[in-house]
């Protein structure tokens, strides 16, 4: 930055006690900046120079303003005579017209035989010296004014056509949503909305900004959340979320149910025992009540309600007298249900109940030992010794009629 070379000398002739002399401000440049060409917001040094020409001393306070307002002071403080003294404020500069001043106030001179006099401050000539500046902004800080810059906030965007999108040109993100305006316009978002779409997530989080029934891509397939079923199992990622199962596991809690089916079946998906009976929803036939867990012949009716869990027809407590198995409808594995044999007369606990050889479900006369068995054999053989008689007969007569 270029400086602006001001220099203001104060030079005060304070009158002594044996004669009158002259005192004064002299200088017709008498302020400067540490920075020439400020922006605004930038904290610059204010300097001046106080001069003393004519007493053996000098005490005096510098007080600095910017438009008649007071922005701050210092104190200048035995200035011998002949002496100069660079003085200085900070100062943040704000933009616009600025018109910098200085003048003295509270001066204390000592002549040379020790005496000292307070000097009033009108009577410095001049009282005070400017410095007036017209300061430019560079909202961007690429060391361009923005009077001067075509793209004010640096957003890539020049400030005519933020005027025409209706953005902001001194911000770089209108809408605060940390997307600049030049990628909410190329990417086709609204760069004065933070919520494009209007679905309660930011286009900087919104996976999917300009897609209402979208947000998230958890597993980042292209897919939104709210559609995709990343592990499979019948639900989406976003109910799976939102119910706090893991949508990249099928099988949540690990009961053997997918997440999809204890869905359908009414059960919670983050237990494996929904009921808490202490079998597993898997192996429950009926895993919502924990009343039930079994049903042996699939009437849709739990074995502890049911009277004939095996339905052979036969209830339970006949069984139990009987000593056959309740859940178990045939308990010889004869092929007859166990109601069936003790309808019949038969027994459910012997395989074959009158004992010859042939299974009661395959025994057309299953109480009556042998009846129904094959007879071919015995006709066989009785012919066989009815023929053979007949041989041994004649043989027999033959022999009988050789002898006289």
């Amino acid at each position: 930055m270029r400086r602006l070379p001001f220099l203001l000398f104060l030079l005060f002739l304070f009158p002594a006690p044996s004669h009158a002399a002259q005192f004064g401000l002299i200088g017709s440049q008498g302020v400067w900046l540490s920075d020439a060409q400020p922006f605004a917001g930038d904290t610059v040094k204010v300097y001046t120079v106080v001069i003393n020409n004519a007493y053996e001393s000098l005490f005096a306070t510098v007080r600095f303003f910017n438009n008649g307002n007071a922005i701050g002071e210092t104190r200048v403080s035995n200035l011998s005579k002949e002496e100069a003294r660079q003085v200085w404020i900070a100062y943040q500069m704000p933009a616009g017209l600025q018109e910098l001043s200085v003048a003295l106030d509270d001066i204390e001179a000592t002549a040379a035989d020790g005496s000292t006099a307070a000097i009033p401050p009108e009577a410095a000539i001049p009282k005070e010296m400017k410095l007036s500046l017209d300061i430019d902004r560079d909202t961007d800080g690429d060391g361009i004014g923005d009077r001067t810059d075509a793209d004010d906030d640096n957003d890539g965007l020049t400030d005519e056509e933020e005027l025409n999108l209706k953005t902001d040109p001194l911000k770089s993100d209108t809408d605060g949503d940390g997307l600049s305006d030049t990628m909410e316009r190329d990417k086709g978002f609204n760069p004065l909305s933070k919520d494009t779409d209007g679905d309660g997530a930011n286009d900087k989080q919104d996976a999917f900004p300009t897609n209402s029934e979208e947000w998230a891509d958890q597993d980042g397939d292209g897919i939104g959340d709210n559609s995709d079923d990343t592990d499979g199992d019948g639900v989406s990622d976003a109910d799976e979320m939102a119910q706090k199962t893991d949508p990249l596991r099928a099988d949540t809690d690990g009961d053997g149910l997918s997440d999809g089916e204890e869905k359908k079946l009414g059960t919670n998906p983050l237990l494996k025992d929904t009921d808490e009976d202490g079998v597993n929803d898997n192996d429950d036939a009926f895993p919502a009540d924990p009343n039930e867990f079994e049903d042996t012949d699939g009437d849709g009716m739990g074995d502890n309600a049911d009277a004939d869990d095996d339905n052979d027809g036969l209830p339970d407590a006949e069984e139990k007298v009987l000593g056959t198995k309740i859940k178990v409808p045939d308990s010889d594995g004869d092929g007859l249900t166990d109601g069936e044999e003790v309808e019949r007369g038969m027994s459910p606990l012997a395989k074959d109940t009158d004992g010859d050889a042939k299974p009661d479900g395959e025994d057309s006369e299953p109480l009556q030992f042998n009846r129904g068995v094959s007879r071919t054999p015995f006709v066989v053989g009785a012919l066989l010794s009815f023929f053979l008689c007949i041989i041994f007969y004649g043989v027999y007569l033959d022999k009988r009629s050789s002898f006289p």
